[in-house]
């Protein structure tokens, strides 16, 4: 009885870890294009809302495109499939 709780405790623990690591990879694939998009933005002293649309506009095709990577895909899978 004891040996069936320790081994559905750890079963429990190795999922959550997948989860975690899935949802920070997707954060950081969604996150990276953004970032780089704002910098650039900002380096360049770009105020204008003009500006800003084309910025979020490559930073969500950037996201998209990794997203559709093998990498990607896998993340997307491993996040779906712990649900």
């Amino acid at each position: 009885m004891l040996t069936e709780i320790v081994d559905l405790t750890r079963i429990v623990q190795t999922q959550e870890g997948q989860q975690t690591g899935a949802a920070l990879g997707v954060l950081a694939v969604v996150g990276l294009p953004f970032g780089a998009a704002f910098a650039v933005l900002q380096v360049l002293g770009t105020n204008s809302a003009l500006g800003l649309t084309v910025g979020v506009v490559a930073a969500l095709v950037g996201s998209g495109t990794l997203l559709l990577t093998r990498i990607g895909r896998l993340l997307l899978r491993s996040l779906r499939s712990s649900e």
